[in-house]
């Protein structure tokens, strides 16, 4: 019954903003997980995600989530950087988790899209 019935602007609008940035997420998680598989780019990469992950860390921005965000980015950075790890693997599970919940927001997009229709 509630196919009948419009979905509201507002939901439409963050379903699609939703749905292109996890897919851009997960793009951009893939194409991390292909460059730190190249040995000695994977180090450079690891040192970049450190440096800014503690420059982030002291920087005057006190932030809850970006101080967060940036705290993980430098425990990626380490994390890679230790032979054998697990890293590349969580990665590609993330960018995977990112490609379906984008599949399915965009999917909730073009539906509100063809109900406001």
């Amino acid at each position: 019954m509630s196919e009948n019935y419009p979905v509201p602007a507002e939901i439409v609008r963050k379903n699609g903003v939703r749905g292109i940035f996890s897919v851009a997420g997960g793009v951009g998680l893939l194409i991390v997980q292909a460059i730190i598989g190249f040995g000695p780019v994977g180090f450079i990469v690891g040192g970049a995600m450190i440096v800014l992950g503690v420059g982030g860390l002291f920087s005057k921005n006190k932030d809850k989530i970006t101080t967060t965000v940036l705290a993980v980015i430098a425990g990626l950075g380490i994390a890679i950087m230790i032979p054998n790890s697990p890293v590349p693997a969580l990665i590609g599970l993330g960018a995977l988790g990112l490609l379906i919940y984008g599949g399915v927001s965009l999917f909730k997009f073009f539906k509100g899209i063809k109900s406001r229709a």
